[in-house]
């Protein structure tokens, strides 16, 4: 296996949390001890956990209806995908994957560092935010798919892929041998009763953590929920290879977390509406940008409309004049745009949207 580049995160890496004002990033913030109901004295360092982590893959298949045995975990989002993809995917067998785009690169790069022939089925309108047409996704099909990647909430757009979408394309997957993978990691932003896509078909994944809602993401903590046992044992073993335990501590909070889902959700939730409403009424007032407004979340798609626009650009003006970062549109594939972070406290998002005024003044 190869491990190519992953533009996005080496460069999200060296900013996020090292700037003043932060318009770019996906996740909620992170939750109190208070939020929590608990305290660093209820944390063990240690557990016994080789039959796993004990009482996780129950809370996880309580949570969102699925038994134990259909349920994987693993390092975060990002590892739950890596297991998958070494469960499905096998080095210089010509596997070949549909995948959408625009895309979070992470989602790309681990399917092609196996050697995977990739097809890119574009979801329309800018940054994706017009969704994606299952008969193009179902036509890309070969004998030889494995994988279909999507996301719902779609990232960077923030849209939701419909049911009977996501159930046409896993049907006709299953017809070929292949899997559907759906990160859902932004999922409880459409709020606490919102299905996991891995009900509608046993030939989808769900993939999610505690890191985009909860706002957990430093206990990396993930999993995957399929009704297929044995696909579900293959990506368990792959996890033994990659870390053979999660971290005690991590694996306590987050399980407390998990009980107080329903209330961490709606402190994620809140404002959104009103944040949302906040940049559309900013973007109609001008005539270089065009906001596209998510399904739910807090990210979206803003297009720079000027001939030659470059989210880049608008990006390193902001970070390099105003100490704020906003994601440029190039690392998913369309450069003419940026990710919006949109969930930040009225204040901070109102000076934010000030200074990005600012910035497109300075470039248009």
């Amino acid at each position: 296996m190869r491990y190519p580049d992953l533009p996005y995160l080496t460069w999200a890496r060296g900013l996020y949390g090292r700037v003043r004002l932060d318009l770019g990033s996906s996740n909620a913030s992170t939750p109190s001890w208070e939020d929590l109901q608990m305290s660093p004295a209820d944390v063990p360092l240690h557990a016994d956990q080789r039959e796993g982590p004990p009482g996780l893959f129950e809370l996880l298949a309580q949570t969102y209806t699925f038994e134990p045995d259909q349920v994987a975990i693993g390092a975060g989002a990002s590892g739950v995908m890596s297991q998958v993809c070494r469960a499905l995917l096998t080095p210089g067998a010509g596997d070949h994957v549909v995948c959408e785009a625009p895309v979070y690169d992470p989602l790309k790069g681990l399917p092609e560092g196996m050697g995977a022939q990739m097809t890119y089925v574009r979801r329309s309108g800018p940054g994706g935010s017009g969704g994606i047409d299952p008969s193009a996704v179902i036509d890309a099909l070969r004998p030889s798919t494995r994988m279909v990647v999507l996301t719902s909430l779609h990232n960077p757009s923030g849209r939701q892929i419909p049911s009977p979408t996501l159930a046409a394309i896993a049907a006709a997957a299953q017809s070929v041998g292949a899997f559907v993978v759906v990160d859902e990691v932004y999922l409880e932003f459409l709020g606490p009763d919102a299905a996991p896509a891995a009900r509608l078909s046993p030939a989808i994944i769900s993939v999610n953590s505690l890191t985009k809602v909860l706002g957990l993401g430093g206990l990396r903590i993930g999993w995957a929920l399929c009704q297929d046992r044995s696909l579900v044992d293959r990506v368990r073993r792959c996890f033994l290879h990659a870390s053979v335990n999660l971290a005690s501590p991590s694996v306590a909070i987050g399980m407390q977390a998990l009980r107080r889902r329903e209330t961490l959700i709606g402190r994620s939730r809140a404002g959104l509406g009103e944040a949302r409403d906040t940049v559309q009424a900013w973007a109609d007032g001008r005539s270089d940008v065009r906001f596209h407004a998510p399904d739910a979340g807090q990210v979206a798609w803003l297009e720079l409309t000027w001939p030659g626009a470059s989210g880049r650009a608008l990006s390193d003006t902001l970070l390099h004049d105003h100490g704020t970062i906003v994601a440029p549109g190039e690392f998913f594939g369309e450069p003419a745009g940026i990710r919006l972070g949109f969930g930040r406290a009225p204040e901070v998002l109102d000076e934010g949207l000030t200074l990005l005024s600012e910035a497109l003044d300075a470039l248009t």
